[in-house]
């Protein structure tokens, strides 16, 4: 009898740490190509990202690859967000750079865009980037989005 509530709890250990693993969101990145010899003003940038989990929290960032030709120290950006259903969201955002780290021929970085997001609806949100700066945007080669 003791040797079956042994396997019995080793059982139940595998299933907790199953049900555990399952709890973990994938992190999951959809990039854009952006055109590096520039992002003109008004210009909206789209990245769509399937969603079928409607459960979990998800904290959602935008990643940037960029040249040493993009020197914008910060960019504000229009974010339109469109669920499955239709649904609209609207808000502005600020891409922030730094412009005293030293730029290799190609670099990526990520910055926190909605935290705690929970994607509700079941299949593709459509993410729309406006950039309002006054020049177009040089050397930005892909921009997406991250959710973990």
């Amino acid at each position: 009898m003791r040797g079956v509530s042994g396997l019995r709890g080793v059982v139940v250990l595998v299933m907790i740490a199953l049900a555990m693993a399952g709890c973990t969101s994938p992190v999951e990145t959809e990039l854009t190509s952006v055109d590096p010899e520039g992002w003109t003003r008004g210009r909206g940038i789209t990245i769509d990202l399937l969603n079928s989990d409607t459960l979990s929290l998800s904290d959602l960032s935008l990643v940037v690859k960029s040249d040493s030709r993009y020197d914008f120290d910060s960019l504000v950006l229009t974010v339109a967000v469109e669920a499955p259903s239709g649904r609209q969201a609207l808000f502005n955002t600020t891409l922030y750079g730094d412009p005293k780290v030293e730029h290799t021929f190609m670099r990526e970085w990520e910055q926190p865009l909605i935290a705690g997001a929970q994607l509700s609806e079941e299949g593709n949100y459509t993410f729309r980037l406006t950039h309002s700066a006054t020049r177009k945007v040089e050397g930005v080669w892909a921009i997406g989005i991250t959710r973990k």
